[in-house]
């Protein structure tokens, strides 16, 4: 029997925070949509579509990464997840960014934060309700496709890296990091909510969450840069 050392090694523990930063920001998304329809002004049928396309986003990420992971002349697996902890942080910085443009000017300002999120910058531009509606669409598909390979593709790495032996040990160690992180942000969340929050503790605007996508966007963009932490 093989002993169990893969919680000794660095390399772990950096793909530990890193999986879990990018999946807590998922978490953040499920965990508040219906909240974050209603303070843009959308309504039930709207956060009902919402809550579809997220679960159909899901899957679509898991057969898509399940497809990606099993090329053998394909990208290798931690540069997959480096793309996804950067699709994450793109997807959230998206909704961070109000935006009282058409959208045509809001492609083009899109197309700008896309080239500069890669560098780690991001741009707080005024908004409408309209858009911030569009854009949490686009934050939805491209977020929780990202999640959910995520979930997927992290399978692959840790099998390919730690072994086969200790899988069931290393995979339940790395599930507990998303329960961490989830957790965190989901409170940094609502604390950031309660503070523009009236009498009863709802909120309306787009000031409610525009903090909150920042910090999430911000922490799967780290995520990324840890990466390159790894030695394989």
């Amino acid at each position: 029997i093989k002993k169990w050392t893969t919680w000794r090694e660095t390399d772990f523990w950096i793909l530990f925070i890193s999986f879990a930063s990018t999946i807590g920001c998922g978490l953040f998304l499920i965990n508040n949509i219906s909240s974050i329809v209603q303070s843009i002004g959308g309504e039930d049928k709207f956060s009902g579509t919402l809550v579809i396309v997220l679960s159909i986003s899901n899957v679509f990420g898991r057969i898509l990464m399940g497809v990606l992971a099993d090329q053998v002349n394909g990208p290798r697996p931690i540069v997959l997840f480096g793309a996804l902890s950067l699709q994450m942080s793109l997807a959230l910085f998206i909704s961070s960014v109000p935006s009282s443009y058409s959208i045509a000017q809001f492609t083009i300002v899109i197309t700008v934060i896309t080239a500069l999120t890669a560098y780690g910058a991001s741009w707080v531009l005024p908004s409408s309700r309209s858009i911030a509606q569009f854009t949490i669409v686009i934050t939805v598909v491209t977020a929780l496709t990202a999640y959910g390979a995520s979930w997927v593709l992290i399978v692959k790495i840790l099998s390919d890296r730690f072994g086969a032996a200790t899988f069931g040990k290393d995979y339940g160690l790395i599930a507990l990091g998303p329960a961490v992180s989830g957790f965190v942000l989901n409170t940094l969340s609502a604390s950031l909510y309660t503070k523009h929050a009236d009498g009863n503790e709802n909120c309306e605007g787009l000031v409610c969450y525009h903090g909150s996508f920042l910090l999430c966007g911000t922490v799967a963009l780290l995520a990324r840069f840890f990466l390159q932490a790894l030695r394989f």
